[in-house]
């Protein structure tokens, strides 16, 4: 078992010297890997295992503010990068190897059943108020997690003696932008949400803050790329959900 740490500068460093990278593929490399050590929590490759590269392009594609060409590039970058430090005995093994990802990934999203929707709402109850939350939000409402997890309590407002959360720019820093001006809508919050006590947890929160205020910023300044992570491990280690055709973004396809 390795027990050496191997920082992403160092390997990149080695990786740019040995195939004669050019400055932007570099730089390029650089922002792909300062990205994923981001969401890590780490800069140590050696630390990096299969089931961390897996929630991380689920995580990707869940955001939803990549395009699949994105997503196809940085996976490529990692790997790459990966392959090359495994090959020269830097790591002891490839946890980017059998990472795959094809640009129609997004559209082979299965449903969770019934029985699966039900165990996370009723496990989800027992997690941190983001996961708590941002799951029964997504299951009811169809929300994308970006847009819940960047959320400010200005989002949630009554009209017409009608309880909204308001998806859009308004309340949010350029860091916190939205896929597309289609994404801002307004979208009346379920009984369920309702009855379960949302409104609850957003009175007890400070007026004009965050949603979610025990989420820290990332180095983009978003909460959405922890939000995701976690909820993502949590889908798996908690609730046992491996399907790698179910990920947290499925609750989309299933919202009622």
């Amino acid at each position: 078992m390795q027990t050496k740490p191997m920082p992403f500068d160092r390997i990149i460093r080695l990786w740019a010297k040995q195939t004669n990278a050019p400055r932007k593929g570099k730089q390029d490399m650089e922002t792909k890997c300062s990205r994923f050590a981001e969401w890590l929590g780490h800069e140590d490759m050696a630390r990096v295992g299969f089931e961390n590269c897996r929630d991380y392009r689920d995580a990707m594609i869940d955001e939803s503010d990549l395009s699949s060409g994105s997503i196809l590039n940085h996976l490529k970058l990692l790997k790459a990068l990966f392959t090359y430090a495994f090959d020269n005995e830097h790591i002891t093994s490839n946890p980017m190897a059998r990472i795959k990802y094809s640009a129609g990934e997004r559209k082979e999203r299965e449903d969770f059943t019934p029985e699966e929707r039900k165990l996370i709402l009723i496990l989800a109850r027992k997690a941190e108020p983001h996961v708590y939350w941002v799951n029964w939000v997504c299951s009811f409402l169809g929300t994308r997690t970006s847009e819940i997890a960047d959320a400010s309590t200005l989002d949630i407002e009554c009209i017409d003696g009608i309880w909204v959360m308001s998806i859009d720019r308004k309340h949010r820093s350029r860091d916190q932008r939205l896929k597309t001006k289609v994404s801002t809508r307004k979208l009346a919050l379920h009984g369920a949400l309702l009855d379960e006590g949302f409104l609850d947890y957003w009175r007890s929160l400070p007026t004009g803050g965050p949603l979610f205020p025990n989420v820290p910023l990332d180095t983009y300044g978003k909460r959405a790329s922890r939000v995701t992570a976690e909820c993502s491990i949590w889908l798996r280690n908690v609730v046992k959900i491996t399907d790698p055709n179910k990920p947290f973004y499925s609750h989309r396809h299933t919202a009622t």
